[in-house]
C-alpha cells in the first residue's frame, strides 16, 4: 500500500471511531473577572486550529520511516551462511537436511540432543516430520531466510524461518494434505541437551484469568522430574548460567486444542536428553485448507557484553529526568533549546540525561510545570491521543478500556468523552499524572519513533529509560486479538511488534551516535526476543514489592541461588544486570516499613555483588550505603576484568563452609575478592587462593579489607576471614 493510500485509510478509520473531536473544540472558555491561574488552566480547551496542526503532521510519521535503515547495529556482526549453517554472533543454527536445525550451538555449546520434530497422529498412524529439504538464502547482512519442507503420508509440512542478526527466528508453520484428511493430534518436540537444560524461565503474558506474575511466570532450577504446564506460557527458556535456548509464541491462534492440560511439558532426563513437548492440537478435525501458525525461537546469549560492562549500569553515570518532559512518561520537549543545554551540561559532568519513557505507557495530559518552568497548554490531553488514542490503545479482552485510572487523583478518562482538560487540582510540578497503555502493533509505534528521532536530532539525547513489560492486547482496530480454542476473543502478546519497536529505538540512537544507552525496566520478564534488541542494561526487582515474593528484610532469605543465577546475572542472556530495591516501596502495599537497618542493605549488596550485578541506590532506607559500597566495587574496573564465580569449578578460589559465596575480579596487578555469608550464623570463611600463581609473584599476598583496611595473611595454606550473618566482605589483593 502506498503512503498516500495508507494515510487515507488511517484517516478514515480515525474519523469513523472518533467523530466530533474537532467539533468539540473551542479555545479558552469565557469566564468572569477575578479568575485564578489554576481555574484558567482547568477551563482551557484546544482550538480546532491547534488540533488541525497536529493532524497535519500525520503525513510525516505515518510513513513509518523513522528508526529504519540498513546495516547490522553494534554489538552484533553480519549474518553468514556456510552450507546448511546459519551463523550470527556467538551462535550457529546447523541444518542437516532437517526441518529444524539439527543442532543449535551457542558459545561453542550444543543445546539439542537431536533435531526437533513434529509428531502428527492420524488414527492409528503417527507421522514424524524431521528430515526435510532445506533452502537457505542470505537476504542481507541482517537477515537469513530458511525454507524447509518435510513429507509423510498425505501431508506436506513447511517451515519458513527468518533469522535476524541477533539470532531470533520468526517461524511460519504450514501444513497441507492432498485432500481432506482427519487429524487427531499434533505436537512439537524439542529434544534438549540434558546437561544444558539445568535452568528454566517461563512467562505468562496472555490468557483468560491467568496471572502473569509469580508463580505462573517463574525462573529457577529444572526439577529432576521436569515440569508439566496446564496454562499456556508465552515463552519457555531452558539453559544454564552460560547459555540457553527459548521457544515463544504470541498466542494460540489456530491451535486445534480442546484444553490446556499439559500444553507444555518438559520430560525427565533420559539418555542425556530432555524432551520439551508443545501441544498444538489434540482435538480431531478435518484438514481441508492450509493450516498455519506462527512462533519463534532464539538461542542465548543474544549479544556480547562490553569488556567494562559493569560501568554501563553505574547509576551515577545517568541523570534521570523522572517524569520531566511535558507529561508523565512523556520524554518529548517543545522547549528544544533548554533541553539541549540541559543535556550538554550534564554530559560535561560525566552524566547522560535519561528521560523516563515507555513503549507502552504514555502520559495522557500535559504537565503544569517541568524542570524548565511552566508548560504551554497545561493540563490538556495530548492532541495525538485525542486524535488516535482509540486506534493505539492496548485493550483487554473484557471490553475496550481506553485509558488507565489516574493514580494521583482518581480521574478516569475516556477519549470519547470530549473532555480536553484533566480534572481536579494539579497546578504544581509534574502534574497532572495519568497514563494510557498503548500498543506497539499500532501506528503508535510509527508516531513514537518519529517523535524520538526528532528529539535525538534536536537535543543530542543519547540515553533512554524504558519502563514496561510485554502484555496482551485485543484491540481489533490495529490487528490484535484472535478467536481462541474456546471460541472467545482473546488477547495477543505482541512480541514481534514490541521487538520491532525496540529495534527502531536502538537504530535511532545508533544512527545518531553509533551506539545506544537503553535502560529497560521489565521486572521478572526476561523476554529474550524483546530485551535482546531493547536492553543495554536490564533493571529488575520490582517483582519483589508484593505477592508471594515480597521482600521484607533480607533478600537472601527470599531469593534462592537458582533464581539469582537464572534471573540476576545476565550472563546467559547477554544484558547488563541492574537490581532495583523495593524496601521502601512496599509501604504502598503494607503500610509498614521493613528493613530499617543497614543489615538489610548489606545483605542485598552482598547477594547482588557475588552475582555480578550492580544495585540502583533507590527505595532503600540506606541509599548512601549502596552508593558508597558500589563506588568502591566499581573502582576496581577496568583493571580487574577477569572474573571467577563461586559456581565455577576452575580452581582459582575455594571457600568453606558452603554458605560462603564468592566472586573474584582480577587483572595483572590486583584483584577484588567479594565474599557473602548466605546464612544466619557468624562464619569463619576458609579460603584457598593461590595469589603467587594468580599474580605471578614469589610471595603470598595478603587480603586487605577494602573498607576498613584489616589484613588477612596466608596461614597453614588458607586465609581465614570472619563474616557476620548475611553480610559481605570486599577484600583487595594487590601485587
Amino acid at each position: 500500500m502506498s503512503n498516500i493510500n495508507r494515510l487515507a485509510v488511517f484517516a478514515s478509520a480515525v474519523m469513523a471511531i472518533i467523530p466530533g473531536v474537532f467539533a468539540q473544540t473551542g479555545g479558552l472558555a469565557q469566564v468572569s473577572g477575578g479568575i485564578t491561574e489554576e481555574e484558567k488552566a482547568y477551563q482551557r480547551r484546544w482550538s480546532a486550529e491547534e488540533i488541525g496542526a497536529e493532524w497535519l503532521q500525520m503525513e510525516e510519521w505515518i510513513k513509518g520511516e523513522a528508526g529504519r535503515g540498513k546495516g547490522v547495529m553494534p554489538p552484533w556482526t553480519p549474518m553468514e551462511v556456510k552450507g546448511q549453517e546459519v551463523h550470527c554472533w556467538g551462535r550457529i543454527y546447523r541444518y542437516n537436511n532437517t526441518l529444524f536445525p539439527a543442532q543449535v550451538t551457542s558459545l561453542g555449546e550444543d543445546h539439542f540432543s537431536e533435531a526437533p520434530y513434529f509428531l502428527l497422529r492420524q488414527g492409528n498412524k503417527t507421522h514424524k516430520f524431521q528430515d526435510a529439504s532445506v533452502e537457505i538464502e542470505r537476504v542481507s547482512d541482517e537477515l537469513v531466510r530458511v525454507k524447509t519442507e518435510s513429507t509423510s503420508g498425505p501431508f506436506v509440512l513447511r517451515l519458513e524461518k527468518e533469522y535476524e542478526f541477533d539470532g531470533m527466528a520468526k517461524v511460519k508453520f504450514s501444513l497441507c494434505a492432498n485432500g481432506p484428511v482427519a487429524i487427531d493430534r499434533l505436537e512439537l518436540v524439542l529434544p534438549m541437551n540434558g546437561t544444558k537444560s539445568k535452568m528454566f524461565h517461563y512467562i505468562v503474558t496472555t490468557g483468560e484469568g491467568f496471572n502473569g506474575g509469580y508463580p505462573n511466570t517463574d525462573v529457577g532450577a529444572v526439577a529432576q522430574e521436569g515440569f508439566v504446564l496446564d496454562n499456556f506460557r508465552t515463552m519457555i527458556w531452558l539453559g544454564d548460567m552460560r547459555s540457553g535456548f527459548c521457544w515463544f509464541a504470541e498466542n494460540m491462534e489456530n491451535w486445534r486444542i480442546g484444553d490446556e492440560k499439559a500444553i507444555q511439558a518438559l520430560e525427565p532426563e533420559k539418555n542425556g536428553a530432555r524432551l520439551l513437548r508443545i501441544k498444538l492440537g489434540d482435538k480431531q478435525f478435518v484438514l481441508k485448507d492450509e493450516w498455519k501458525m506462527v512462533f519463534g525461537m532464539q538461542a542465548t546469549p543474544t549479544r556480547p557484553r562490553k569488556a567494562d560492562f559493569r560501568r554501563q549500569s553505574d547509576w551515577s553515570t545517568f541523570k534521570f529526568s523522572w517524569n520531566e518532559g511535558e507529561g508523565e512518561y512523556y520524554p518529548f520537549y517543545t522547549d528544544v533549546a533548554n533541553a539541549r543545554q540541559y543535556i550538554e551540561k550534564e554530559r560535561a559532568q560525566g552524566r547522560e540525561v535519561m528521560p523516563n519513557s515507555s513503549l507502552t505507557y504514555y502520559g495522557i495530559y500535559r504537565f503544569y510545570k517541568n524542570m524548565f518552568g511552566k508548560v504551554a497548554n497545561p493540563g490538556l490531553m495530548h492532541r495525538e491521543l485525542m486524535l488516535w488514542g482509540p486506534l493505539w490503545t492496548r485493550d483487554p479482552v473484557d471490553g475496550i478500556r481506553y485509558f488507565e485510572n489516574c493514580p494521583c487523583y482518581g480521574d478516569k478518562t475516556d477519549v470519547l468523552s470530549g473532555q480536553h482538560t484533566a480534572k481536579s487540582k494539579w497546578c504544581k510540578r509534574g502534574q497532572p499524572m495519568c497514563l494510557a497503555r498503548l500498543c506497539a502493533n499500532s501506528t503508535y509505534q510509527d508516531y513514537y519513533i518519529w517523535r524520538l528521532e526528532k528529539l535525538v536530532k534536536e537535543t543530542g539525547l543519547k540515553a533512554l529509560y524504558l519502563d514496561q513489560g510485554v502484555s496482551g492486547c485485543a484491540n481489533k482496530y490495529h490487528g490484535c486479538g484472535y478467536i481462541n480454542y474456546k471460541g472467545k476473543w482473546a488477547a495477543t502478546a505482541n512480541i514481534f511488534a514490541m521487538r520491532e519497536m525496540a529495534k527502531r529505538v536502538r537504530r535511532v540512537f545508533c544512527n545518531a551516535h553509533g551506539d545506544s544507552k537503553i535502560l529497560w525496566h521489565m521486572s521478572g520478564q526476561l523476554f529474550v526476543p524483546v530485551i535482546s534488541m531493547g536492553a543495554d542494561t536490564f533493571l529488575d526487582g520490582e517483582n519483589y514489592r508484593g505477592g508471594p515474593l515480597m521482600v521484607r528484610e533480607f533478600y537472601s532469605k527470599l531469593l534462592t541461588e537458582d533464581r539469582m543465577k537464572g534471573e540476576h546475572t545476565g550472563i546467559q542472556f547477554g544484558f547488563v544486570p541492574l537490581f532495583y530495591p523495593e524496601f521502601t516501596s512496599v509501604l504502598s502495599f503494607t503500610k509498614e516499613l521493613y528493613a530499617p537497618t543497614p543489615a538489610s542493605t548489606r545483605d542485598m549488596l552482598g547477594l547482588m555483588f557475588v552475582h555480578d550485578s550492580n544495585v540502583a541506590p533507590q527505595e532503600s532506607v540506606h541509599n548512601s550505603l549502596t552508593i558508597f559500597m558500589q563506588e568502591k566495587r566499581l573502582s576496581y574496573f577496568p583493571d580487574c576484568l577477569k572474573v571467577s564465580y563461586y559456581c565455577e569449578d576452575n580452581g582459582l578460589v575455594k571457600a568453606t563452609p558452603g554458605n560462603i559465596k564468592h566472586i573474584l575480579h582480577y587483572g595483572a596487578d590486583k584483584g577484588l575478592l567479594i565474599l557473602f555469608n548466605w546464612s544466619d550464623e557468624v562464619a569463619m570463611a576458609e579460603l584457598s587462593l593461590n595469589t603467587r600463581e594468580l599474580f605471578k609473584t614469589g610471595t603470598d599476598l595478603p587480603l586487605t579489607d577494602a573498607i576498613n583496611g584489616e589484613q588477612f595473611s596466608l596461614a597453614s595454606g588458607s586465609y581465614n576471614v570472619p563474616i557476620a550473618p548475611r553480610d559481605l566482605r570486599m577484600l583487595e589483593i594487590k601485587k
